[in-house]
Formats: C-alpha cells, structure tokens, sequence
C-alpha cells in the first residue's frame, strides 16, 4: 500500500509538473501574441500614417498648383508695372530732354538776318542735309496746295481722335518705347496705366482720345522735321506711326460705332494683319529715279 500510496504521489507530482509547464506555455505564447499584436498594431499605424503624408502631399500639391497661377498673375501684374514704370521714366526722360534742348536754343546766338536753318518744308518727308552755302537756292519747289491738304487731313484726323474713348493699340515694345519718348512731352499724353506683355515682344495698351491727340501731333511734328543732326530713323518710325494710326482711326471711323461696336484696334503688325502704312509722298530729294 505504500508502495501504491508512493506511486500516485509521484504521478501527480509529474502531473503538476506538466501543468506548471503548460501553463509556462500558455503565459510565453500569450506574450507572444500580444507582441505580434502590439507589432501588427504599430505597424498599421506606420503605414496609416504614410499614408496620410501621401494624401499631405498631394493635397500641398494641389494647393501648390492653385497658388501657382496665382503667383503667375501676380507676376503678370508686376511686369505690367514694371513696364508702366519703364513708361513713366521714359516720360520724364522725354521731359528732360526737352528742356534741355529749350536750354540751349536760349543759349545759342541769333541767327542772321536771311537764314533761318529751322524752317522746315511740311511735307512729311524724312531729313536730309542743307546746302552748306547760304546763299544757295533752295532746290525744293512750292507745294501750297499739298501742304494744305496734308495739314487740312492732319487737322481732320484729330477731330476724329478727339471723340474716341479708347483705342487698343498692338505694337512691339521698342515702337512703343520711342512713341512715349516723343510723345511724353506734349500736353495730352497721358501714360497709360495698363501695359500687357504678349508674345514675340508686343505690347498692348489702351489709349484715351486725349493721348491719341498727342501721339498723333508728335509723330506729325517728328516725320516733318529736317535737320542735320536728325536721323532718317526717326523720320521713317515716325511716319510708320502716324500712317498707322492714321488708317486704323479712319478705318474704325467709317464702319459702324453703335451700342454693339467694337473698341477700335490698332495692329502696327504686318504679320498680325496691320493696316500697311502708306508710303510718305514726298520722298527726299536723290532718292527718285
């Protein structure tokens, strides 16, 4: 009996043992289970949160795309007055120069009774040097009755501009630029205060009726000036000008100005469709076969 009694002690010893084993077991493999649970756990929240970086950064990238034409107006506008500053200085330089040249004519001694090396023909025609003998008669016959027409046009057409509100004008900016400089000092220019950029180096503006009296008598005045130190440049972007808008304000006259009319518009552009400037009919004096 005791031998039974030793026997059963010892199995459920070995019983308890296998127990406290499994029980081992059980507590080892729930850890591990929490581990790879709590692996999974931090794992999916990596992953949620990479992926809300994604979604970050396309939202920023959208965001980015609508900012970015805005930013592209806002240079757009920036350029616009860089280039009405460009305007403005090129006003006051205009202004300058005038003053400068008034300067030195009060400077400059009287001209002899008989000369007068200033009267100028009015006919439009580019510059060209003078005799340098006083006494030689000039070689240029009377035109009376062409001049008149061609101030009684000149005249005409500023009453014309005169009721325009606002013409477009489309021109490259270096013609621009040199209408402002010759037109800044006359009493009606006013700069305009919108300058759009477009391609191939135009620009397009707006002028008053006021401004186009201005432009206008300042090309005039600039293609019938002859003198020496006056280049045929001048003479040929002058009448290139004034024959341009000449036709566009004669044009946008004759066709219908009613409540459904269009702005009128001036392309100074021979590739975009720009009236053809008509030739000046005074050529100078050589240059005829």
């Amino acid at each position: 009996m005791a031998f039974g009694r030793s026997h059963a002690t010892d199995a459920l010893s070995s019983i308890g043992t296998a127990i406290s084993a499994l029980g081992e077991s059980v507590r080892k493999g729930a850890a591990d289970v929490t581990a790879a649970i709590t692996k999974a756990h931090t794992d999916l929240n990596t992953k949620i949160d990479a992926i809300g970086a994604r979604l970050h950064i396309i939202q920023t990238n959208t965001l980015t795309s609508s900012d970015g034409e805005t930013i592209r107006r806002e240079i757009t506008n920036l350029r616009t007055e860089v280039a009405t500053w460009k305007a403005e200085a090129a006003a006051v330089r205009a202004e300058a120069e005038v003053t400068r040249r008034a300067l030195e004519a009060a400077t400059q001694p009287a001209t002899p009774a008989g000369e007068n090396p200033s009267a100028l023909p009015p006919d439009g025609s580019p510059p060209r040097e003078h005799p340098t003998t006083a006494n030689t008669p000039s070689s240029e016959p009377s035109r009376p009755d062409a001049d008149r027409n061609d101030v009684g046009e000149y005249h005409d057409l500023l009453l014309i501009a005169g009721r325009v509100s606002s013409a477009k004008i489309v021109v490259h900016r270096d013609l621009w630029a040199f209408l402002i400089e010759h037109a800044a000092a006359e009493q009606h220019f006013r700069v305009p205060g919108d300058v759009k950029e477009l391609d191939e180096g135009r620009v397009e503006v707006a002028l008053s009726g006021r401004s186009l009296i201005a432009a206008i008598t300042a090309v005039w005045e600039l293609r019938r000036r002859r003198s020496r130190d006056q280049l045929v440049g001048d003479w040929a972007l002058a009448n290139t000008l004034y024959q341009s808008l000449r036709l566009g304000i004669h044009d946008a006259s004759r066709s219908d100005q009613g409540p459904g009319a269009k702005r009128i518009t001036i392309d100074i552009d021979l590739q975009q469709g720009g009236a053809l400037p008509v030739p000046d009919s005074n050529p100078p004096e050589g240059d005829q076969p």
